[in-house]
C-alpha cells in the first residue's frame, strides 16, 4: 500500500494521468450537455402536450391558461413585430 503513490506518480505515469483526466472531464462534459439536451426536449414535449390536452382536463379556470414555453414564444413573436 505505501508504494502506490511512488508507483503512480513516477515521471512516465503523468502523461497517461493527464491523458485520462482530460478524457474524463471531456466524457463528463458531454454527458452533461447530452442530459441538458434530453431534459430540455422532455420540457418542451411536456409544455406542448399540456396546451394541447392537459389543461383541458383541469376546471374550466384553467383551461385559458398556457404554459411557459407558449409565453415565451408569444413574448419572442410580439417582440420581433414590434421592432421595426
Amino acid at each position: 500500500m505505501p508504494y502506490i503513490p511512488v508507483v503512480i506518480l513516477q515521471s512516465a505515469f503523468i502523461p497517461v494521468w493527464i491523458l485520462c483526466t482530460v478524457l474524463a472531464a471531456a466524457w463528463t462534459l458531454f454527458i452533461l450537455w447530452r442530459a441538458h439536451r434530453l431534459g430540455r426536449a422532455g420540457h418542451l414535449r411536456s409544455a406542448r402536450h399540456y396546451d394541447r390536452h392537459g389543461k383541458f382536463d383541469l376546471p374550466p379556470e384553467y383551461a385559458a391558461s398556457e404554459s411557459y414555453l407558449a409565453h415565451r414564444s408569444r413574448q419572442k413573436r410580439n417582440r420581433r413585430q414590434a421592432t421595426p
